[in-house]
């Protein structure tokens, strides 16, 4: 893999670093049934010297084992059938160009990415704000695991690995309730050119931006009264 300017290794032609660590789902109708989904390089340099990943890139060279563009990451499946014991082989699901450079269908129509789009940036914004206040309220990096703690759990407590209807018990209670289950549903819903829960997760979005300017503008008072 080609360095970015820091030494860590990246994807080429960029300065940016990709998780490697696959995601694992079990079926619910199943639990022998087992999917993991990964990123990895495509096909690397066979022509690479061994010792070139211990390499100290410098520039202009942050590739020492000339990756080229060839190092793109891809995204790759594989799945079980007998609870993890044995794996088929991976099967490509999108090349470094994303999902739709490689065809996937989608019934979204302009409109539908105008709002899906328009969601995601209201919700970015409104996630700015609680981010902000937060910071300026504590004013200390431990406010940081107190910014992200709750939009984890929030998260976690929602049908974002199966459809709500497949969740059971407690959780299937909680994330009916849960807010972000509307936001996650609603943005389905556009890729696939239906419109669920559209309403609400606008509703959602436009409250949490009403409650959180109003928190980060009080943090930003808190924060010029305690400097005098």
């Amino acid at each position: 893999m080609p360095y970015s300017v820091i030494g860590r290794q990246t994807i080429w032609g960029h300065q940016l670093r990709w998780t490697p660590a696959g995601t694992i789902t079990a079926d619910p109708t199943d639990p022998d049934h087992v999917t993991v989904v990964w990123a990895d390089r495509g096909t690397p340099n066979v022509d690479a010297p061994e010792d070139c990943i211990f390499a100290s890139p410098s520039a202009p060279d942050y590739d020492p084992c000339d990756a080229g563009p060839g190092s793109d990451t891809n995204v790759y499946t594989s799945e079980s059938f007998d609870g993890g014991q044995t794996w088929t082989g991976r099967t490509l699901l999108a090349d470094g160009g994303g999902a739709f450079a490689i065809g996937m269908e989608v019934g979204a129509s302009a409109l539908d990415f105008v709002g899906l789009y328009g969601l995601a940036t209201l919700l970015l914004i409104g996630s700015t704000l609680w981010a902000a206040g937060l910071a300026l309220l504590l004013r200390s990096s431990k406010a940081s695991n107190l910014i992200t703690l709750p939009i984890f759990l929030l998260l976690f407590l929602t049908p974002v690995f199966v459809p709500l209807a497949a969740l059971t018990g407690w959780l299937h209670a909680v994330a009916t309730v849960n807010p972000f289950t509307r936001l996650l549903e609603a943005g389905r819903g556009f890729v696939a050119g239906e419109y669920v829960d559209v309403a609400w997760a606008y509703t959602v979005v436009v409250v949490m931006l009403v409650v959180f300017s109003a928190f980060a503008l009080w943090a930003v008072r808190q924060a010029e009264e305690a400097g005098g």
